[in-house]
């Protein structure tokens, strides 16, 4: 059977849906009013098995599906998106630094961490923040190629021999 990315991810959104939807009904099913009609919490776990072992096995397609599928540089898919994360972290942190904002008091306080005695020793920027606002693009310009890379790469459609067609209904 050939699948995308993208017909995975839904697949495994459905599902959450479907156990999330059988364990919000869970509590309330636990007691019944005379000619109430719902279902029972057995109906309600068996439906919550069935979603979350067919979550599981679609997450391990996922993760074939994201070894296997190799982008351009020839990465995997898996190793992109691990990349996203790590450079996404980065990015934050120098857009931070570029646009901290000086506690106007700072200077007079003796908490000030740029002070090293209150008379004369300060601190010096060793990254200016044009610099880090800098890295930070440099970062997002690399992020967003990234993600091009992976939108091409999640719809490109793998054939799996032994998938179970089940598991997308």
């Amino acid at each position: 059977m050939k699948v995308t990315g993208y017909k995975i991810r839904e697949a495994i959104s459905r599902n959450k849906l479907r156990r999330d939807t059988a364990n919000s009904q869970f509590t309330d099913s636990l007691h019944v009013f005379p000619n109430e009609k719902k279902r029972t919490p057995d109906e309600l776990v068996a439906i919550i098995e069935v979603a979350e072992d067919r979550i599981a096995k679609l997450q391990v397609l996922q993760d074939r599906y994201n070894l296997e599928n190799v982008v351009a540089g020839g990465q995997s898919l898996a190793y992109v998106v691990k990349r996203i994360g790590g450079l996404e972290r980065q990015e934050k942190m120098w857009r931070s630094a570029a646009t901290q904002k000086k506690d106007k008091w700072a200077s007079f306080t003796r908490d000030n961490p740029l002070l090293r005695d209150k008379e004369s020793v300060a601190a010096s920027a060793v990254v200016p923040p044009e610099g880090c606002a800098q890295r930070a693009e440099q970062l997002q310009k690399q992020i967003a190629g990234l993600r091009e890379l992976t939108g091409v790469a999640n719809g490109r459609e793998l054939d799996f021999t032994d998938l179970d067609g089940s598991l997308f209904e």
